[in-house]
């Protein structure tokens, strides 16, 4: 089969617009995040975090699929594979390894989140991101 290059670039670009939102909550100041009076900013965050995780895990399904590199059982597994097989560096893959749980977290544990961690990954954790769009445009354009 054949990866199509549409289908990732789509989703790459969705991926790039929420990376650009999360990184304007990144210059909040943790008080003004955690702030209590305005919801906001965290509920711009948990809803772009979670796209993006979504972004990251359609497109590598997509790719895993496409080129017959396994067949994953869920989300980590999908970041797995695509370090194995060389489409992400070794050193993203690792990186990338627990976002399954955390977009489970944003989804289903909505009650319990600890937006203190939300704005630890809005401080740390972008560049993962802006990483991975690096890396899937390098692998679509061999």
């Amino acid at each position: 089969m054949v990866i199509s290059k549409e289908t990732v670039l789509t989703r790459l670009q969705k991926l790039e617009l929420s990376l650009a939102k999360l990184q304007e909550l990144a210059k909040l100041t943790k008080k003004e995040f955690l702030n209590k009076e305005n919801y906001v900013p965290r509920d711009l965050a948990d809803r772009n975090l979670q796209v993006a995780a979504e972004c990251i895990f359609d497109i590598g399904g997509h790719i895993i699929v496409e080129d017959g590199l396994g067949i994953p059982n869920d989300y980590e597994d999908i970041i797995k594979i695509l370090g194995d097989n060389k489409v992400l560096s070794r050193r993203l893959a690792k990186q990338l390894k627990g976002l399954g749980g955390f977009r489970n977290l944003l989804v289903h544990d909505y009650m319990g989140i600890d937006y203190s961690l939300i704005y630890a990954r809005l401080k740390d954790g972008l560049g993962d991101f802006s990483d991975f769009i690096k890396e899937i445009h390098g692998y679509i354009s061999k």
